[in-house]
């Protein structure tokens, strides 16, 4: 990734966070600059404290269920500061949106 365009998604970020992440920039996981660009915004847009972030900015900061683990990576990483206990809840909805496997059938035709 360029260096201004992860400057740019950088921007609503604290700053020791951002200089660590733009230090790293050789290293960051695809996709990690702007998940957590867009989880400060969202933070700041909310006016939620850094240190305790609610479950439904986790929602609104990733739409996918990578992007998601991507964020909290990147969290633990970058921002080890932030608490992710609200994104327990969140991971359960992901888990639960999972599709589920389809009984196994033993030879006679009986389900397992």
């Amino acid at each position: 990734m360029t260096r201004p365009l992860l400057d740019d998604q950088l921007q609503p970020v604290p700053l020791p966070v951002k200089r660590t992440m733009l230090e790293d920039a050789a290293s960051l996981e695809p996709g990690a600059g702007a998940v957590i660009g867009r989880f400060f915004a969202i933070l700041q847009s909310r006016r939620e404290p850094v240190a305790a972030p609610s479950a439904e900015s986790f929602r609104q900061a990733a739409a996918s269920e990578s992007t998601f683990r991507t964020l909290l990576r990147a969290l633990a990483r970058y921002a080890p500061d932030v608490s992710t206990a609200a994104a327990i809840e969140v991971k359960a909805e992901w888990v639960s949106r999972r599709p589920k496997p389809r009984p196994r059938r033993l030879a006679d035709g009986e389900k397992v």
